[in-house]
């Protein structure tokens, strides 16, 4: 398993340094803050709607303040460290995944197989070098995960703490996990594991042990927001230009489909995923209800959300945290699917899309310049004025989102076919080598496990092999 997070850690930092882009970079300020004036305020010179205060969560800027600390102490350059912790959280989550399928009773193969998946077959990878704070709620949500697992594999109140602490974090990381992460584990926990207790004082164990780090978090983001705005329910967000008013339907079709954001546009292998539910569904029934929980919370949550595509980024960015779990029911492929022949084609489409990604980055060109607008698309008069810049951007961008003809990876492919790679790496070769050889490995595992799929391995001695293992 740590050759697993180890392999992938190495191939997520050769792909290139962090690159901080506008969320990235209001962190980053915010660390800055903390480490030299002792204080949250900040500036924003780009579109200045983040000062005095950030919106964004204390868990990154908190994370990534000894990087800074260091690389302003050794290098001259507090950015310079940044470059290890996304990929470190990547990788982590990538173990985790591979941990989780053995709870639920895969091989090694599946285990392997599906956290490769998830690390080279999602926009995990791509996100991976880029600092928004999505992926820390992704690795947060995992490990949740893996906590309620292991505790109804052996009760243990450490198990359903480090589950609320994991559930915490991903609050203090980003405000809308109250909502898309924090509800839908609060009702499992409710209704499986509290419940079920036979005494009322199990029952208040459980129940402490679990909320009472979602407890202090919750004080703390009232007390940020009450530091920010002068009231402990006011989050920074919502304002009269924005707030959910995008039309739902459209929003949902754009998260899932859209050439711009769509789910199953750049990573195609999820489809798999939707054909591996009901197989989950059948035989863990409690954490199959709570993954459909959590991905209908973020769908419905974003969906009319005014910046429902995530902004200037490539793919679902709010759909980045379930896609650990997403992969999961991938690992419980029926025969009828023919399971060698889709997930080979499948998960090396959506391989190959991600390979696209790294080889000409989405922030190397702008899709405002690559080419010229459509008709009825206009820009802002201006770009720095604030949420109005924001809203403005958004608007023209929502009309490009659904043009296939202005679709990123065509752009993309463009700019590969005219000019080569255009990437933000060290250095190419070594990122290929790398890629090459992990690559050649997942395929060697992936057809064992196609292997043990088709001729179902997975007994019930191997399922108690498993369980009396971890």
């Amino acid at each position: 398993m740590w050759l697993l997070a180890g392999s992938t850690l190495v191939i997520y930092l050769l792909s290139g340094p962090v690159l901080l882009v506008y969320d990235g970079t209001i962190m980053y300020r915010v660390s800055e803050s903390l480490l030299w004036h002792h204080s949250l305020r900040i500036t924003d010179p780009l579109l200045h709607m983040n000062e005095p205060y950030a919106t964004y969560g204390l868990a990154v800027p908190f994370l990534i303040l000894p990087l800074v600390a260091a690389g302003h102490a050794f290098l001259g350059d507090g950015t310079r460290l940044l470059t290890v912790y996304q990929p470190v959280v990547t990788a982590a989550t990538v173990l985790v995944v591979a941990l989780i399928a053995r709870e639920l009773g895969c091989t090694w193969r599946r285990a392997i197989g599906s956290a490769l998946l998830f690390g080279f077959a999602t926009v995990a990878w791509y996100y991976s070098n880029i600092l928004f704070s999505e992926p820390l709620v992704g690795l947060a949500t995992a490990f949740a995960f893996l906590g309620l697992l292991r505790f109804k594999r052996r009760p243990s109140l450490r198990w359903l703490a480090a589950t609320g602490c994991a559930v915490a974090l991903a609050c203090l990381t980003r405000t809308d996990a109250v909502v898309v992460t924090l509800l839908p584990f609060a009702t499992y926990v409710a209704l499986l594991v509290v419940l079920p207790a036979v005494r009322w004082s199990d029952r208040l164990r459980r129940a402490t042990a679990y909320s009472v780090p979602i407890v202090i978090a919750g004080i703390i983001m009232l007390g940020h927001d009450w530091l920010r705005y002068g009231s402990p329910l006011a989050t920074g967000y919502l304002s009269p230009d924005t707030g959910f008013s995008f039309p739902f339907i459209r929003g949902l079709y754009g998260l899932l489909l859209s050439p711009a954001a769509g789910l199953f546009v750049f990573m195609p292998v999820m489809l798999l995923s939707v054909v591996g539910f009901p197989q989950l569904l059948q035989r863990y029934r409690g954490e199959a209800l709570l993954l459909a929980g959590l991905v209908g919370a973020r769908l419905i949550f974003y969906a009319s959300w005014y910046g429902w595509d995530g902004g200037e980024s490539w793919g679902p960015r709010f759909l980045v945290p379930i896609l650990p779990l997403l992969v999961l029911p991938i690992a419980f492929l029926p025969a009828w699917v023919r399971p060698r022949f889709s997930l080979v084609a499948l998960g090396g489409l959506s391989l190959l899309i991600q390979l696209l990604g790294q080889l000409v980055s989405y922030y190397s060109f702008s899709i405002w310049t690559i080419r010229a607008l459509p008709a009825g698309v206009s820009l802002p008069s201006c770009t720095t004025c604030g949420i109005r810049s924001a809203v403005a951007m958004q608007a023209a961008k929502n009309i490009l989102d659904f043009d296939w003809a202005n679709a990123p990876m065509l752009d993309q492919l463009l700019i590969l076919f005219r000019y080569g790679p255009v990437r933000k790496s060290w250095g190419f070769p070594l990122v290929a080598l790398a890629f090459l050889l992990v690559v050649g490995a997942g395929i060697w595992l992936g057809l064992r496990l196609l292997k043990a799929i088709d001729r179902g391995k997975a007994s019930s001695s191997e399922l108690a092999t498993v369980r009396g293992a971890a």
